[in-house]
């Protein structure tokens, strides 16, 4: 289960005593550790999680055909940084190109150019142009010229054309984050669907890094504890059922606080709200 604080009146967090501490032998149905102290993340912690998987950029055509015609279209400009001239490559030329050819040569012309870029041919026969490290997080850069200019391949592959992919600020991916994640003032969502769909560039990690981004997400938003008797206890009629009721007021009523639920708490899923008993 995942315990996580929604009120941001809570200064230094709150301490889940009555569970067992770290340098205490647990019992066989309990586990050292787990009496801690919680708090919502600060936006500087997340904006650490977020840096720490930085997210590319990924320039998708829009032609679904297995193979394309780039007997007269075979030319691609494209540059990844805007102070330099774009990179022009020429493809295999042919009436019924294959679009594996097509990304075959991309990558080749992109390593010996040392563009940080990698093409690839998706599920649905599109062509993808994806940023790669250190080309990803907010300065990652995709730029490719207009059929104006001479990037036809644009027209085959189906690119938008003179399309610029530009990574997204910190800022923003934080502020998309922390409004998944707290659906609403009481309720916490810590799933992988909902934290790489806060924003759609972080469709573009990897399986690994979506997990890995999910995980440091969850962990800072809604730590993970292990359901032993003690913390199933403390959610029942314990530390836990005070902190998430209605009624809880921080400190008292003469430290001024409103009253509020503090803590919400899900299942493994990250998603959904336990009701045990």
């Amino acid at each position: 289960m995942r315990i996580g604080v929604v009120r941001d009146d809570m200064g230094r967090g709150l301490h889940l005593d009555g569970l067992l501490p770290r340098n205490q032998y647990p019992y066989d149905s309990q586990v050292a550790g787990q009496s801690r102290v919680i708090r919502k993340p600060s936006d500087d912690e997340l904006s650490a999680a977020v840096a720490g998987h930085p997210a590319p950029v990924a320039l998708i055509g829009s032609d679904t055909n297995a193979s394309v015609d780039t007997s007269t279209n075979n030319t691609l400009r494209i540059r990844t940084n805007p102070g330099l001239a774009y990179t022009v490559i020429a493809v295999t030329s042919g009436a019924t190109t294959a679009k594996t050819t097509i990304r075959d040569d991309l990558n080749t012309a992109f390593a010996s150019n040392g563009l940080a870029v990698l093409a690839s041919v998706d599920g649905s026969n599109r062509l993808v142009i994806t940023s790669t490290s250190p080309n990803v997080g907010p300065r990652a850069l995709i730029d490719i010229d207009t059929i104006a200019n001479g990037s036809i391949l644009n027209t085959p592959a189906g690119f938008t054309d003179g399309a610029t992919l530009t990574g997204i600020a910190t800022e923003t991916l934080v502020s998309d984050i922390k409004t998944a994640v707290y659906p609403t003032s009481v309720t916490i969502d810590v799933s992988e669907a909902t934290v790489v769909g806060a924003n759609a560039v972080f469709a573009n990690l990897s399986a690994g890094g979506k997990t890995a981004l999910t995980a440091a997400i969850a962990e800072l938003v809604a730590p993970y504890f292990v359901p032993t008797g003690d913390v199933l206890n403390s959610f029942a009629n314990g530390k836990l059922a005070t902190l998430r009721v209605a009624a809880f007021r921080p400190d008292g009523d003469r430290a001024g606080y409103p009253a509020g639920i503090a803590v919400a708490a899900v299942e493994d899923d990250g998603k959904t709200s336990i009701t045990y008993p």
